[in-house]
């Protein structure tokens, strides 16, 4: 039995605990139906995944985490999508930064030496899309992948599959959150996190596999469009 709860920070010190009260409804800041999910855990993401297929008749799921990583760079080779300097980042997506700083002036942490307006998460489409037209794929929330963590990328399919394993050490996270810090939005960030652990800065993404005749239609748009990411 899963126990109810999600790490939140309604103190605003940084620090994060365990708050039994907090729930993907009531992650511990404000939100609506057009913020993205937070407070829910790699089981429960790849739950709502496989019930999306059931209700659509369509193959949804988690990306992979060499997928996330393909359309987070979008094409680019810099350190972020908009280029090396992460103090030009607030003009494309959501971190700890000023704004954050004055909303939550108790969190001593390093912050991104910018202004991108929101102190918790935003609303899907605040920034500007990446390159491949993906929103918020850097900042906003932590997004779980469907690959079993291991410390480094070795042996990780070479052919955009995820990697499973037999005893699975919990999910990856990838791409940072409203409250994490320069080094967190860099393009090769891993974390990781427990199975069942629900964290009010972590969400998910979701991917649609195309059959044969829509992969044809979309022969002339861009790759992650194809991929129906």
């Amino acid at each position: 039995m899963v126990s109810p709860g999600c790490i939140s920070d309604r103190d605003g010190d940084g620090s994060g605990a365990d708050d039994p009260t907090a729930s993907w409804r009531d992650p511990g800041f404000a939100q609506t139906d057009d913020h993205p999910v937070v407070c829910v855990s790699w089981r429960e993401s790849s739950d709502f995944a496989a019930w999306l297929g059931r209700k659509t008749g369509k193959p949804y799921r988690l990306l992979s985490e060499s997928e996330w990583e393909f359309v987070a760079r979008a094409g680019t080779t810099t350190t972020f999508f908009w280029g090396s300097k992460a103090e030009d980042g607030c003009a494309f997506m959501n971190a700890a930064d000023r704004t954050y700083k004055r909303g939550q002036p108790r969190d001593r942490n390093v912050f991104v030496d910018c202004d991108d307006g929101v102190v918790f998460t935003a609303p899907v489409g605040h920034y500007p899309p990446n390159p491949f037209g993906l929103l918020d794929v850097t900042g906003n929330a932590w997004e779980i992948v469907a690959d079993c963590y291991e410390p480094t990328l070795t042996g990780i399919p070479t052919d955009g599959r995820a990697r499973t394993a037999e005893v699975c050490n919990g999910p990856v996270v990838r791409g940072g959150s409203f409250d994490d810090y320069p080094e967190d939005f860099r393009l090769a960030r891993r974390q990781h996190i427990g199975p069942d652990m629900r964290v009010g800065n972590i969400g998910f993404r979701v991917a649609r596999d195309l059959d044969a005749r829509e992969r044809a239609g979309r022969a002339g748009v861009g790759p992650a469009h194809r991929r129906g990411i």
